[in-house]
């Protein structure tokens, strides 16, 4: 191992959890998770043999019923989705990982075929995303539905079951959770003035469209405690038709009221989501990254596009605390073992990464051997 990388292999303490190393691997969407959303075996062993990472964050997750817009994505609502993710927890922690569970709500990036009451979504307001990437129930593409806006009982009641998806999260053992206020989800749309045109107190102005996501956040603290609350943000964003015009307007406020808050980390999305070129021509914008990591006072987990040198780089720099990588860890569930040795890589099956057959692109990629073979 080069002595550059050394730096990624140093432990740290999150909030007094410590991590064995600054990997993260980070929430991916596999598409694995039959329904009723409840996590198997299959899942608890896809997970722990990642647990090499110093912190696991698992693939997005419904806190509340009508929150998907995608077949096989997991939930954390009912008492057997707890049992569930306990299994998933205990097999994390039996392999020497930790694991935080991204919270996540499609919103408007939906249809009425997956809302219980057959209704359309749920949205910051009733604005279509155009060109925004959907499957249907049977595992069709399509185009989103038309959301409506949500009432203010309906974000009392959004804000209640983030925090209720929380506790039960650490009832299943895990040690946090991660609020997924990136990529054009719903969190994320209150934050674009593309995506939300309300003219109540949760549109217009940037302090406006923050306001749903401290909610959660104050909400999720509130019930078990800032150290096991963490949020994901993309300021650059423009996937599912959700850009935010001025980003320098809204995602300071938005630390300054993280840091408040006094959470766990801030996983920050340096461009779209994995490097995709939307298409959607939103203007072009600039964020100071490095300048936005020193608004907030807790860990910081930089991703997207990093490389294991570029990482150690940022850390060093005290741009980063941590950083995720995503799709090495789809084919390497021991990456970094294979970065401390100089290994080479698993390449990927791109046909197997968010859907598939059992553990077919998922559970049979090969780790290291590490042990002699035996003749």
């Amino acid at each position: 191992m080069s002595q550059d990388l050394s730096i990624l292999f140093e432990p740290f303490q999150l909030k007094g959890l410590v991590l064995k190393n600054r990997f993260v691997m980070p929430a991916m969407t596999r598409a694995r998770t039959p329904a009723p959303g409840t996590p198997t075996e299959l899942n608890a062993l896809y997970y722990a043999q990642r647990a090499g990472a110093g912190l696991v964050i698992a693939e997005g997750t419904n806190p509340v019923p009508g929150g998907s817009g995608f077949p096989g994505v997991p939930a954390i609502f009912t008492p057997g989705h707890v049992d569930g993710w306990r299994r998933v927890a205990s097999a994390v922690h039996g392999a020497g990982g930790k694991l935080f569970v991204q919270l996540w709500h499609g919103g408007r990036i939906s249809s009425a075929a997956w809302q219980p009451d057959g209704r359309p979504p749920l949205g910051a307001s009733a604005v279509k995303a155009e060109n925004a990437l959907f499957v249907t129930p049977d595992g069709q593409r399509g185009q989103p539905d038309v959301p409506r806006e949500a009432t203010q009982a309906e974000i009392d009641w959004l804000v209640e079951g983030f925090a209720k998806a929380a506790r039960n999260a650490i009832d299943a053992g895990c040690d946090g959770v991660e609020i997924h206020g990136a990529n054009g989800y719903l969190v994320h749309q209150f934050f674009s003035d593309r995506a939300n045109v309300r003219t109540d107190g949760y549109g217009g102005a940037p302090r406006n469209r923050i306001r749903f996501a401290v909610e959660i956040a104050e909400a999720i603290a509130a019930e078990v405690g800032p150290e096991h609350t963490a949020i994901r943000i993309s300021p650059l964003a423009a996937y599912q038709d959700a850009p935010v015009s001025d980003p320098s307007d809204v995602y300071p406020l938005l630390l300054a009221e993280l840091d408040r808050l006094d959470i766990a980390y801030v996983h920050c999305v340096e461009g779209e989501p994995s490097g995709i070129n939307t298409g959607q021509g939103a203007p072009e914008r600039e964020f100071d990254f490095p300048a936005a990591r020193r608004l907030f006072r807790g860990a910081w987990i930089a991703n997207n596009g990093y490389d294991p040198e570029r990482a150690a780089r940022t850390i060093a720099a005290g741009d980063a605390d941590l950083v995720s990588f995503g799709r090495p860890f789809i084919s390497n569930p021991d990456y970094p073992a294979r970065v401390r040795l100089g290994a080479p890589l698993n390449p990927i099956d791109n046909s197997t990464a968010y859907a598939g057959q059992a553990e077919r692109g998922y559970t049979d990629y090969p780790a290291l051997e590490t042990e002699p073979a035996v003749a």
